[in-house]
């Protein structure tokens, strides 16, 4: 659980001055930032080959292994990255590194538990994470208002906390599993959950990447505003996470989605008429209860 929490907080720290950064540090324009996502992302789709490599070695092993090199990608970019091309191969490393680890905690985590309590621990580390994640955008606030931090700072910090991580997984002792070894499945019948997990990294992905960076670039805001956003991001999600559980136990998943689909379009559309066009609120209004209407029927 250790090197769940630091790689929690690491990552909320990143995120948190990762676009300050890129935008103070190489005055990037809109589309090198979206092209940037291509060695951010590809590291998820490349991280089923990148297992297989390692098939041989263990869960625990090979986390440690992730984490060390998300650690040295992030120490790259604090202390090697005059360069723009530099710092992407060094956020490559890190993401590699970011997305091997991300499944492997789940496996991991499991072996702990005791029969019939794998749910149980899978959510005490969760909430574990989510308490490390606004400890990372606390630092990063406190840190840029109050103490001076520089992004080298906070990058560093981070890696520190992977690194430690790494060596935490590393000191443990191996034992053989029994489980049985999770294989990707490609099923004809899990078509439409294949298609909603499309559409919705897709949709994640334009969000994440592009919200933040309006922030930094349209509304010219500092570090610190965007660490408090996530920071009150997570606390809420405290609050919101458990509720989220139990109206999904009540009321289906199908419900649930199609609710978070509709909320999306209204929160799309308004963004889009009012805060672009500058078209009146009742008339945006008008046209999303259209929209709205239109889609149920």
């Amino acid at each position: 659980m250790s090197a769940a929490i630091l790689f929690a907080f690491a990552q909320s720290a990143i995120n948190s001055v990762f676009n300050n950064f890129l935008n103070d540090t190489y005055s990037i324009t809109d589309f090198q930032r979206g092209v940037l996502e291509l060695p951010r992302e590809l590291p998820g789709f490349l991280v089923v080959f990148v297992s297989a490599l390692f098939y041989l070695m263990s869960p625990r092993r090979l986390a440690a292994l992730a984490l060390l090199l998300a650690g040295l990608g992030v120490t790259g970019i604090a202390l090697f990255s005059a360069r723009y091309g530099v710092m992407l191969a060094w956020l490559f490393l890190f993401s590699v590194g970011q997305h091997l680890f991300i499944p492997l905690i789940q496996s991991i985590t499991m072996e702990f538990a005791a029969d019939g309590q794998a749910g149980r621990r899978l959510g005490q580390v969760v909430g574990a994470s989510n308490l490390a994640g606004i400890g990372g955008s606390l630092l990063v606030l406190v840190g840029f208002r109050s103490l001076g931090f520089t992004f080298r700072t906070a990058f560093l910090i981070s890696a520190a906390g992977l690194l430690v991580g790494a060596a935490l997984l590393r000191a443990m002792r191996v034992e053989r599993s029994g489980a049985t070894p999770v294989r990707f499945v490609l099923r004809r019948e899990y078509g439409l959950f294949y298609w909603l997990n499309i559409l919705f990294g897709t949709r994640k992905q334009i969000f994440l990447t592009f919200a933040p960076w309006v922030l930094v670039t349209v509304f010219t805001q500092p570090t610190e505003t965007v660490a408090s956003l996530l920071l009150a991001d997570g606390m809420i999600g405290i609050v919101f996470n458990p509720l989220l559980g139990r109206a999904i136990d009540r009321l289906g998943e199908r419900c649930i989605l199609m609710s978070e689909a509709v909320v999306l379009v209204f929160v799309g559309v308004k963004m889009l008429l009012v805060d672009v066009y500058k078209i009146p609120v009742g008339v945006s209004l008008g046209v999303i209860a259209t929209v709205l209407v239109v889609s149920v029927v």
